[in-house]
Parts: structure tokens; sequence; C-alpha cells
């Protein structure tokens, strides 16, 4: 019975190998393995396969698999001698499998024959961590991490070879059987790493590998420790209790070694939870989430633009609410990497699923605001127009019709009583019509904007200051016409800061400057007073003049330079020009 397995085991491995080196010869015919790596991976599975099919004399059988390894450590994954002289020690071992071979083994029954085989083999180790750290693209990468996959299979799987059956050189058909079985991880990651590195996700395969053989020697130890000391059963408590805890540090053990300091996709997303939790709809949500994911990921540069725009270098993230896409996240990979791993686009796509409410309410209330902003516009445009159209069309109007009835009475006969006391009542009530229309064309906006403009009014406005014995100089730079709700908001809140000026700050001198232009205007009252203080910035005719400027998506910022006094800046946006 046993002899059978360890045939049919045997026969196994050789099969699987065999498979593989067909596989790789039709990947290297296609172009998609790099020639030299492939070539010394085919090597080195027709000899792990000669060797398990027992094909031939033991010695030529293994001959390939020891001429192609150190090949295979110095060029894996891209085909190239990395560094260049890492060809020496390949050479060097291709030659010692010729001697090996030619003497029948027998060379290596010298005492210095272990020496120089590790002397020659030990630098293709560090080649490839000289690689995996500074030469190798992301992709590349990923297939090493498949050859550690394989590598860390191997080992625990002779771990458990040597724990159930025994050491295999001592002739056991069990242990050799479970031997043959336990060498086919590394050949089989070898070549799903050359042919299909993106077949599976390597890093989960690696890290769950990880947290796996972790827990399970540290379990191991453990039991292995308590079993003389306790016995049976305490040892076994033992052993349950400390499954829980052993099996989270594994998994802890194995997200360090497998992506470094980068937190997991799971802390990554609670961590921007919390930071949104802090902070309004009204704040900054689009650089919470930007900040995060550079933050999470260490990426280069992350952007977060409407759909219409690209972002060069970058990967493209689409963020999503209830199906449709409301914004585009583009992540530049760190500057370790050259492209973004699985665990960051995973990081990425986890903090997305947080971000997008967030994002959607944050882009709602600006819409809401903007929408507020149009409506108050229109509004001031309309209001504009119908104190032009009550001012220029029906005063003239009824004035004329004043001197209408005027002429009439001046050419009705005397006798004419009845008449003269309707067009009297006629006259009287033109009056009061043209008084009306002129009350109504004063509420709907103030005359001094249309007559004169917004310079002027500031200039009347201000003149208010020179009787309080404060000095002002008025600055202008206007470059476009501004809309009439900005006007009446720049006019309204230069009003409340001279007020200000003028009861509060006894200031001497005082500044005004007006800057216009396309993209809106741009106020600054500056005053050489005794300053305002933290309290004060509380005062409803300050969140007046705020909340005037955000009505229109501005911005009222007051603030005390260090050089005292108190500055008033307004911004105040104008997407459409003034009718």
């Amino acid at each position: 019975m046993s002899g059978g397995l360890l045939i049919a085991s045997m026969t196994v491995a050789g099969f699987v190998c065999a498979v593989l080196a067909v596989a790789l010869v039709v990947g290297l015919r296609r172009g998609r393995v790099p020639v030299l790596t492939g070539a010394a991976t085919v090597l080195l599975l027709l000899g792990t396969a000669g060797t398990a099919l027992e094909v031939g004399p033991a010695t030529v059988a293994a001959a390939p698999w020891f001429a192609a390894y150190p090949v295979l450590m110095a060029t894996y994954p891209d085909g190239s001698f990395v560094p260049r002289w890492s060809g020496a020690p390949a050479g060097l071992w291709a030659g010692l499998t010729v001697w090996f071979v030619a003497t029948g083994s027998r060379v290596a029954d010298e005492p210095w024959w272990v020496w120089l085989v590790f002397l020659t083999l030990f630098p293709t180790l560090g080649f490839q961590v000289y690689r995996y750290r500074r030469r190798l693209s992301t992709a590349e990468r990923e297939r090493v991490r498949w050859v550690v996959l394989g590598g860390i299979a191997e080992f625990a799987g002779f771990a458990v070879v040597f724990a159930v059956f025994g050491d295999p050189g001592d002739g056991d058909p069990l242990a050799l059987a479970a031997a043959n079985i336990a060498v086919l991880p590394i050949p089989v990651a070898l070549v799903l790493g050359l042919l299909t590195p993106r077949a599976l996700d390597v890093d989960s395969l690696l890290r769950s590998t990880v947290t796996v053989v972790v827990a399970g020697v540290v379990l191991a130890i453990v039991f292995g420790v308590a079993l003389p000391a306790m016995g049976g059963w305490p040892a076994a408590a033992v052993l349950a209790g400390s499954t829980i805890p052993v099996a989270l540090g594994a998994r802890r053990t194995a997200h360090w070694l497998v992506h470094g300091r980068l937190v997991s996709p799971t802390h990554a997303a609670r961590d921007l939870q919390a930071r949104l939790d802090q902070i309004t709809p009204v704040d900054d949500v689009a650089g919470v989430i930007v900040d995060q994911v550079r933050d999470s990921i260490r990426a280069v540069a992350v952007h977060l633009t409407d759909r219409g725009e690209v972002v060069a270098s970058a990967e493209p993230f689409p963020v999503t609410w209830h199906g449709a896409q409301i914004a585009t996240l583009w992540v530049a990979p760190r500057r370790s990497e050259t492209a973004l791993t699985n665990h960051d686009r995973a990081t990425v796509a986890a903090l997305l699923a947080r971000a997008a409410p967030a994002l959607r309410g944050s882009q709602a209330l600006v819409e809401l605001a903007e929408a507020r902003a149009d409506v108050l516009r229109g509004r001031e445009e309309e209001r504009k127009r119908l104190r032009r159209d009550l001012h220029d069309d029906l005063a003239p109007t009824l004035a004329s019709l004043g001197l209408g009835v005027s002429a009439m009475l001046t050419l009705a006969p005397p006798d004419a009583t009845e008449l003269r006391r309707v067009a009297e009542r006629v006259q009287h009530g033109i009056r009061e019509a043209i008084d009306q229309t002129r009350r109504l064309a004063h509420g709907l906006r103030p005359a001094i904007l249309d007559d004169h403009g917004l310079v002027e009014a500031l200039r009347q406005r201000a003149a208010s200051l020179g009787s309080a014995g404060i000095e002002v100089r008025l600055t202008d730079e206007v470059l476009s016409p501004v809309p009439a709700a900005v006007e009446l908001a720049a006019l309204l809140i230069a009003q409340e800061a001279l007020a200000n000026v003028a009861r509060h700050s006894r200031a001497r001198h005082c500044r005004i400057a007006l800057v216009s232009h396309r993209a809106g205007v741009h106020l600054t009252i500056d005053d050489d007073g005794v300053g305002i203080d933290g309290g004060a910035t509380h005062g409803l005719g300050l969140v007046s003049m705020r909340e005037r400027a955000a009505e229109l998506g501005g911005r009222t910022t007051i603030t005390s330079p260090p050089h005292g006094g108190t500055r008033v800046s307004v911004a105040l946006p104008a997407p459409t020009e003034a009718s």
C-alpha cells in the first residue's frame, strides 16, 4: 500500500511538472514569457519531473534543475541579469553541475563541496532582494510574490511532512510520497507568476498563507510547551484560549509582511468615516476624501474631478451614487511603485464606498446654494429692469398725462364747473400715481446704483465717515460690468462695514478697494483702529455681511491684521454679465 502511494505521488509530481513545462513552452512561443527566464524555468521543471519519475540516473535527471536554478534566480522575472555581474555565479554553477554529473556525484563527497555550493548559491538570493526593492515594476513584483507564496507553501508542506511522517530521507514510503507532493508549490507558483500573474489576487493569497503558517507555527509551539508542563486537557484549554489572539496577531503580521505600513482597507474606511463625522456638509468634504486616500496608500497625487476631466499619470476611479457617476477620483501610485497594487485599489474602493454619500450630500448643498444664488441674481436683475421701466417709461407717461390734464383745465370754459372738478381729481390721482411710482422704484433698488454705479455709491456712503473725522481713500478697478445682485450685495456689505468703522473702530484712516473683473467682485475695507476681538466676530451686523455674500456663493472674511485695525474682505462671484 505504501509503495503504491509512493509511485502514485511520483507520477503525479512528474506529470504536473511536465504539464507546467509544456504550458511554459507555449507561453515562450507566444512571446508572453521572457526567453531566458522561461527557458531556465522549463529546465527546472524538467529536472523536477525527471527526478520524480526516476528517468535515468538520479544524477543526470537532477542536472537540469541544478543548472537552471541560479539562472532563474538571477533573471526572474524580466529575463535580464540584474545586476549584470549576476551572470557570473550562474555560469560558475553551470560548471559545477557539469563537474557533478561527470564525476557521478562523487565530487559532492568532498568536504569543501558544501561550502562551494553555499558560496555560489547564496548571492542569488541577494539578487532577488535587490531587484524587488530597486528595479522591478509593480507587475513584476506581483510575479515575485507568486514565487514567495510558493516558497512559503512548500516550507509549510515539508514542515507537515516532517511533523507527521518524519524525515523522508529515512526511506519511509509515506514520507517520500508526501514529500513528492510538497515539492510542487514552487513550480506551480513559478509558472503562474510568468504566465498569468493576475489570474488570482496573489496579495490576498500570500496574506492568507502567511496568516495560516504563522498562526500554525505559534499554536504548535504553545501546545508543545504546554503539553509536557500541564498535561493533555489543560494544554488543550491553553491552545483553545490562544487561538483567537494568535490568529489576530498572525493576520496583522501577514498584513505587515505583504503590505508594509499601509493600513488595511477596513481601517482606512473607518478613519475616513471618523474624519467625515467631525465636519459639516458645507466644509471641504472633497478635500477630506483626497487627504484620506493620499494618506492611506501614500499616493504621490490624488485629484477629485468632474467626470469630463482627465489627469495624466493617474488611474481613474468613478465615484458613483445610486448608479450615477458624480465624480472621478484620480490616483497616482506612490514613489516606490509604477502602478497601483491590488491592495491600493481595494483600499480606494473601500474609501469611495464611504465617501460617495458624503460627497453627494456636499454637492447637493453646493447645487442648492448655486440655485439660490441664481434666483437672487435673477430677482435683482428683474428688479433692476422694473425700476428702469418705472423710472424711464411709466413715470414720464404719467407726467405727460398730468400735463395734458393741466392743459385741459387751462382750456376749459370758466363756467364748466363739473368738468373742472373731474379734471382736478384726475390731476390729483396722477400726482399720487407719480409719487407711488417713485416710491416703488426706490424700494426695488437704491437709485444711486442705476443712476451713478457702484463706485459712486461707495463714494457717497464713505462720505459719511468724513463727519466722524475719519479720512477715507477709495480706489477702484472696474474691468467689467457688475451684475445687479452683486452690486447690491457689495453696497449693503460696505454700508455695514463703514458703519462699524464709524461706531466702534476709533480709526483715523480707512481705505476702500474695489476690483471688478469677469470672475466677480473683490471688495476690501481696511481701517487703522483698535481692531476686533474674537467675541465680536459673531455680531448681528457681521453675520449679515457673511450671509449676504454666502447667498451669492461668495465669502466675507473679517480679520485683524498684525499691524492693527480691522480688514473686511469680500469676494462675490459674477457668473453672468449685468444686463
